[in-house]
């Protein structure tokens, strides 16, 4: 089975990503493209959010971006594990809002709240 690790941020992502390109593994890494720390987050909807950010961004590539993560997520056959760090107000966002969409379905947390983590 494939393994498909959930970033919460773009920059989680990229940090993510070569973390395990450095440890030889060539996983998927699917970053969440959105700040869920401030702004509507009721209705959960990629509209709602698209509206909110059209000040600052094209709604049209928001909502589609939204979608795009939120539909890979539902079609994935893979082992989902989901990385957060508790002291990040749009990393914990994230998470409550990942916990309520996914519902019952299996995944694994790998929380870095706390880790000391190496700078290269």
């Amino acid at each position: 089975m494939r393994t498909l690790h959930i970033a919460p941020s773009d920059s989680a992502g990229g940090s993510l990503k070569q973390a395990l390109r450095d440890a030889g593994r060539d996983d998927e890494v699917l970053p969440f493209h959105d700040d869920l720390s401030c702004g509507p987050i009721d209705p959960d909807e990629p509209l709602t959010r698209a509206t909110w950010w059209a000040r600052f961004y094209d709604a049209g590539a928001v909502e589609a971006g939204l979608s795009e993560f939120w539909e890979r997520v539902a079609t994935a056959n893979d082992h989902l594990i989901v990385w957060v760090g508790r002291h990040s107000a749009p990393e914990l966002a994230f998470f409550l809002a990942w916990a309520d969409r996914i519902g019952g379905r299996p995944y694994d947390v790998i929380d870095v709240t706390g880790r000391d983590l190496p700078v290269i």
